[in-house]
């Protein structure tokens, strides 16, 4: 099944969760998020942008930072039941490098002439899965706890692996715990579905249409047809293990049609306002995402330096 990495890339921070408090980005008007196309200010890039909510979110580095963290404190924790547990090194990272990179699609025309809508040596589809060895009943008890089984269901003994008691939700419920406690406020649910939904509203905004029209005619003109730079990205054509010819061609001419239409500099503009507004509806919401936020990393920083 090919992977592709066109539309639903750019959610590499995530848009699930429903939260029902979030106010529809749609009812933005045009002119409050960016006004007319000629207002936006001439942006050619976008991974060097960084929309309001980023700030909230954890950043593909900082998620790396947590996840190895995580993956140390399970180590020490298996270790004291006499388990191994084999903490890898995380190779080079894969994936959008942030929020967005490729999130109005590929922007940057030497990265489109050499690797068309790849993402070079980050694109997933280069990486071979390396296989876990498979994990012992012991090491599954010791790693995921009793949660689901019989302690769960009442049973009053606590399991012991090598003399020690198996925490209730294993050692991986123990490593979440120290850098995510229970009581720690500022779930990050809001600031992920108001990711998602933006976009979603910000590409209905009368101005980006507009600028999508002018973009989509720009590629017209060049001989292709794609009435937006995702649908492009997701070209059935282009879903190979590398890139074409043909691709980086496409890619290439998507890229000059955007500097030509400022595309990013609308786009950009439309859905920043978007997310500003939400901010600013729910500020202790965001203030308390930004704190939980800034302790998760701290906890991670500590482990990472103990290591």
């Amino acid at each position: 099944m090919p992977l592709l990495l066109g539309a639903a890339l750019f959610l590499v921070a995530g848009c699930s969760g429903h939260t029902p408090s979030a106010p529809s980005a749609a009812s933005t008007p045009a002119g409050a998020a960016g006004g007319p196309a000629g207002a936006a200010p001439v942006l050619l890039k976008s991974v060097d942008l960084h929309l309001p909510v980023e700030t909230y979110l954890l950043s593909p580095d900082e998620q790396s930072r947590l996840d190895h963290a995580q993956a140390l404190l399970v180590q020490r924790c298996m270790r004291r039941f006499g388990l191994p547990y084999e903490v890898g090194s995380g190779g080079t990272p894969v994936g959008p490098r942030d929020l967005m990179d490729r999130r109005y699609g590929v922007t940057d025309e030497a990265e489109a002439r050499a690797d068309g809508y790849h993402l070079g040596d980050r694109d997933p589809r280069t990486r071979p899965s390396v296989p876990r060895a498979d994990l012992t009943s012991r090491q599954k008890l010791v790693l995921y706890g009793t949660q689901g089984g019989p302690a769960a269901a009442g049973a009053t003994s606590v399991p012991r692996v090598n003399g020690a008691a198996v925490p209730p939700d294993g050692c991986a419920g123990e490593a979440h715990q120290v850098l995510v406690p229970a009581d720690q406020p500022g779930s990050d649910d809001l600031a992920r579905s108001t990711n998602g939904r933006t976009f979603t509203a910000s590409r209905a905004d009368p101005a980006v249409r507009k600028a999508l029209a002018r973009w989509s005619g720009c590629m017209k003109a060049k001989g292709y047809h794609y009435p937006d730079p995702l649908t492009a990205m997701d070209d059935k054509r282009f879903q190979g293990r590398t890139s074409n010819g043909p691709e980086r061609a496409v890619a290439t001419a998507d890229v000059v049609c955007k500097q030509q239409t400022n595309l990013v500099g609308v786009w950009f503009t439309v859905e920043s306002a978007m997310q500003k507004k939400v901010i600013s509806q729910h500020t202790s919401q965001f203030a308390a995402m930004l704190a939980g936020k800034t302790k998760k990393l701290k906890a991670a920083a500590a482990v990472l330096a103990a290591s």
